[in-house]
């Protein structure tokens, strides 16, 4: 029997809402940490400048009573040259005595249709920890998506690498050269700052050695990079290379920084716009989570999404 959604209503939360659902939420994403230190994290990241700026969190209510909920941040995007949005779907959650109604999917299909109504909004996206199937029947497109995964490796960077302080991010963004794709969805400085903000709250929190440089330059490339304490990675975040060559050099540096971090290992997503640069002696495999999506909300095909940072994820 159908559902009768008409007494159900879709919204922004309050604070205290958020409050509420991040006790709900710690089940699925809390992991390595307590309530109390899963809540805070929550408190700590919407503060920070990007999300406080971009982020919005959405309920689904049957009367008063919360049934689902979601995020959407907001992020620069480009069509065919001309400046807008792409607001990227997270955190989509439903307690498990109330799944297997439809509830996850009337939500995300609701929040997609009233971010449409923002005239720059270009497309919504996500990126899916549950394969593809469910979003599919809301008119999302899975993109191809890959881990290069490399060791980490003793050594100094280079002397022709310029290791970039946190201070050093905004100016090394602004020097990169975006690729020239029909539709692209692009990184702020703060927004690197928000990966950096969460690495460094887990670095406190599990008492690891934090990653003292945000990337790295050489040869007019740059990368970006975040400590992924939960899984004992450095997490690239943007790479910006002209040749294998200089990706490889950069990539070194990457790999004996997660060193100098006592890090076991640097991961590089690969997407269909980047070939696996100086990653030879790395292991590429399909990634099982973070799975990117997009639902286009102008005229475009999904497959324009071809460069797909994990600067990006959230």
């Amino acid at each position: 029997m159908a559902a009768d959604w008409s007494d159900y209503v879709i919204r922004q939360a309050t604070e205290e809402e958020q409050r509420a659902r991040d006790r709900l939420t710690f089940a699925a994403w809390g992991e390595k940490l307590t309530v109390y230190e899963y809540v805070a994290r929550e408190a700590a990241l919407r503060q920070q400048a990007w999300a406080r700026e971009n982020m919005q969190t959405w309920l689904l209510l049957e009367g008063v009573r919360v049934v689902s909920s979601c995020e959407a941040f907001r992020m620069l995007s480009t069509l065919k040259g001309e400046a807008g949005f792409a607001y990227a779907i997270a955190s989509v959650f439903t307690e498990p005595h109330l799944r297997k109604r439809g509830y996850a999917a009337r939500l995300v299909d609701g929040v997609c249709k009233q971010l449409a109504s923002d005239g720059q909004a270009q497309s919504v996206i996500l990126f899916s920890d549950v394969g593809a199937a469910l979003y599919e029947r809301l008119r999302f497109v899975a993109r191809p998506a890959f881990d290069c995964v490399l060791p980490a490796e003793l050594g100094d960077p280079g002397a022709e690498v310029k290791l970039l302080s946190p201070g050093d991010a905004a100016h090394a963004l602004a020097q990169a050269v975006r690729p020239q794709d029909e539709y692209l969805v692009w990184p702020n400085a703060v927004q690197l700052d928000w990966h950096a903000e969460r690495a460094r709250y887990y670095a406190r929190v599990l008492r690891s050695m934090p990653v003292s440089t945000a990337g790295a330059e050489c040869d007019g490339a740059t990368i970006f990079w975040a400590g992924d304490f939960r899984n004992n990675r450095l997490r690239v975040l943007l790479l910006d290379a002209p040749s294998s060559e200089v990706a490889a050099r950069l990539l070194t540096a990457a790999q004996r920084t997660a060193a100098r971090s006592d890090l076991r290992e640097v991961c590089i997503w690969q997407t269909p716009s980047t070939a696996v640069l100086g990653s030879e002696a790395g292991v590429v495999r399909e990634r099982q989570g973070g799975l990117p999506m997009i639902r286009p909300l102008k005229a475009f095909s999904a497959e324009a999404w071809r460069t797909i940072p994990r600067a990006i994820w959230v």
